[in-house]
C-alpha cells in the first residue's frame, strides 16, 4: 500500500471527501452497528404486524417434516444446496407451521448477514462509504422475497457466511497467512446458495492480488478446487424446472433487474432509470480508463466495485431462465449490494459537483426521492406477500371441503398477483394440501389450457423430489376437464 500524496507543505493533496447525506454517517463502530440494526428491525415490522404468511415452497418442506420427520424438511430439491437442506431442516422441520416463529429466524439471519456485509465494507471503503452503502442495500426494495418470503431465509445464512468469509480473506490476506478460515466459509457460502459463488471465486484470485499487487497462487489454486467442487455439486444436483436451464439470460432482463431499484423492470419508469444508472456507470467507467488515477478515488471505487459485484452475482444464473422481480428478486441475493454500492459511488460523485456548483439541497432531494420510491414499492410488495398468503391459506382450506377423489383438478392458476403468489401451481397445491390434511395421497392438478401440472396419481409424494414435467392431458381428458373444473 503506498502512502497518499502530499504537498510541498506536507498537507494530504487527495480532494477533500465530499460532506453530504450519504457522507455524514456515523464513523464508530457500535453507532454503524446500531443503525444498520434498526433498520432491519424497522423494515421487519410491517410484516410482523400484518402476520407473517406461508408461500409457496414453504408447503413443500412442512410437507416433507409432516411425513419424513423433521430431518427431511429440505427433501431431495435441496440437494443441491446441502447446507440449506440443514437450515430447512433446522426451521421448517423444528419449528413447523408457525409463520411468527419461522420468520423470527429469519429476520435473526438477515440481522447478522446485514452486520456481516457491513464489516466486509468497513474493510474495504471504510467506516462512512460501508454503512451508507449497507443502509442504501438494505432500503432499496430490489430483494424484497429474501425479507417476506420464508423459504428464502438461508440465503440470508449465504449471505452471512460469505462476508465472513471474504471478510476473513481480507485480514489473512493483508497479514501474509493463507486464509484456510476464509475459504471455508466462502465454499459454505456456495453450499447454502450458488448465487455467492461468482463473489467467492473472486475473493480467492482478484481480491488478494488488488490488495498485494501479487498473485497469491495457494489462495487461488485451494480456493478454485474448493468453490469448484462446491459448485459441480450444486450443478449434479441441480433440481430446477425442465426447460429452465436452456436458454441464456438475456442481459437487457439483468440490467432493468437490478437497476429499477424494486421498480417493475417491465415498466417504463423501471426501463428509464435502469438505462439511466447504466449510462452513469458506462460514463464512470470510460472516465476511470481515460484517467486510470481515478480508480483510486473512493466514488469511483464505488461504482466500478459495484459494477463487478452486479455482474459476479448474476454470473451464477446465465444459464437460468428467470426475472428479478417479484417472488424471484431471490436472484438479486448479491447483486444487490452491488446496485447500492454503484448508487452511493453515483451519489458521491454527484455532491462533489453540486457543492462545485452551490447546490447542496439538490443531495437532499435526491434522498428524499429514494426515501419515497422504497415506501411506496415495499407498501405494495408487503401488502402483495401478504394478500397472497392469506389467498393460499383460502384456497386451501377449499380444497379439503372438496372431497378425496384425487386428483383434485382446478380449472386456473393460483397465480394471479404481480409476480408474487401464495400457491405458484399444482406441486405446491398439492404439498399444501397434504400437509394441512395430512393425508399423503392427495393430489392437485392446476390446470393451464391442456397443461396440468402435479404429480402423477401412483407417486404422490416421491415427486416431492427432483420435479418431474407438468403432464400433457390427452385432448379429450383437457374437454372434461374443462367442463368439470369449479
Amino acid at each position: 500500500m503506498t502512502a497518499p500524496p502530499t504537498t510541498a507543505s506536507g498537507r494530504d493533496a487527495r480532494p477533500a471527501r465530499a460532506e453530504g447525506p450519504f457522507a455524514r454517517v456515523a464513523e464508530g463502530t457500535t453507532t454503524s452497528r446500531l443503525a444498520v440494526g434498526a433498520l432491519v428491525l424497522l423494515l421487519a415490522v410491517p410484516n410482523l404486524v400484518r402476520g407473517p404468511q406461508l408461500l409457496a415452497d414453504d408447503y413443500i418442506w412442512l410437507r416433507n417434516a409432516r411425513f419424513g420427520g423433521w430431518f427431511a424438511a429440505g427433501g431431495p430439491r435441496t440437494y443441491s444446496r446441502p447446507a440449506s437442506m440443514l437450515g430447512a431442516d433446522l426451521t421448517f422441520g423444528l419449528i413447523g407451521p408457525h409463520p411468527l416463529a419461522l420468520y423470527l429466524v429469519q429476520v435473526a439471519l438477515w440481522l447478522v448477514a446485514a452486520l456481516a456485509v457491513l464489516g466486509l465494507l468497513r474493510r474495504l471503503f471504510g467506516p462512512r462509504a460501508a454503512l451508507a452503502v449497507t443502509l442504501v442495500w438494505l432500503l432499496v426494495p430490489n430483494h424484497t422475497s429474501l425479507e417476506y418470503w420464508l423459504s428464502t431465509s438461508q440465503a440470508w445464512s449465504a449471505l452471512a457466511v460469505a462476508a465472513f468469509g471474504i471478510s476473513r480473506i481480507i485480514d489473512d490476506t493483508r497479514r501474509d497467512r493463507t486464509p484456510w478460515v476464509g475459504i471455508a466459509l466462502v465454499t459454505l457460502g456456495v453450499l447454502f446458495y450458488e448465487l455467492t459463488g461468482g463473489v467467492a471465486l473472486a475473493a480467492v484470485t482478484v481480491l488478494p492480488l488488488l490488495l498485494t499487487g501479487r498473485f497469491q497462487r495457494r489462495t487461488a489454486v485451494v480456493g478454485v478446487l474448493a468453490i469448484g467442487a462446491a459448485s459441480a455439486w450444486s450443478l449434479a444436483w441441480n433440481s430446477s424446472y425442465p426447460g429452465v436451464t436452456s436458454t441464456w439470460l438475456p442481459m437487457e432482463l439483468v440490467l432493468t433487474g437490478t437497476l429499477s431499484l424494486g421498480l417493475s423492470p417491465y415498466s417504463p419508469a423501471g426501463r428509464l432509470l435502469s438505462l439511466a444508472i447504466t449510462v452513469a456507470v458506462l460514463v464512470v467507467g470510460y472516465q476511470a480508463w481515460k484517467r486510470p488515477r481515478l480508480r483510486r478515488r473512493e466514488p469511483y471505487r464505488l461504482v466500478l466495485s459495484g459494477a463487478a459485484v452486479v455482474a459476479l452475482g448474476v454470473l451464477p444464473q446465465v444459464r437460468l431462465q428467470t426475472n428479478f422481480y417479484g417472488m424471484y428478486d431471490r436472484s438479486n441475493t448479491v447483486a444487490a449490494i452491488g446496485t447500492a454500492l454503484v448508487l452511493v459511488g453515483l451519489a458521491e460523485l454527484a455532491q462533489l459537483r453540486l457543492r462545485a456548483a452551490q447546490r447542496p439541497w439538490a443531495s437532499w432531494a435526491a434522498v428524499a426521492v429514494l426515501l419515497v420510491l422504497a415506501v411506496v414499492v415495499r407498501a405494495h410488495v408487503g401488502r402483495e406477500y401478504h394478500d397472497q398468503g392469506r389467498r393460499a391459506a383460502i384456497a386451501v382450506d377449499h380444497l379439503r371441503r372438496a372431497g378425496t377423489h384425487y386428483p383434485l383438478v382446478v380449472g386456473k392458476p393460483f397465480v394471479d398477483g404481480d409476480w408474487i403468489y401464495g400457491l405458484q401451481d399444482g406441486w405446491n397445491a398439492t404439498a399444501a394440501l397434504q400437509a394441512r390434511s395430512g393425508d399423503g395421497r392427495a393430489v392437485v392438478w392446476v390446470r393451464n389450457g391442456c397443461i396440468a401440472s402435479g404429480p402423477p396419481l401412483d407417486q404422490p409424494r416421491a415427486t416431492f423430489g427432483k420435479t418431474a414435467p407438468n403432464q400433457l392431458l390427452h385432448l379429450a381428458r383437457c374437454r372434461a376437464l374443462a367442463r368439470s373444473s369449479p
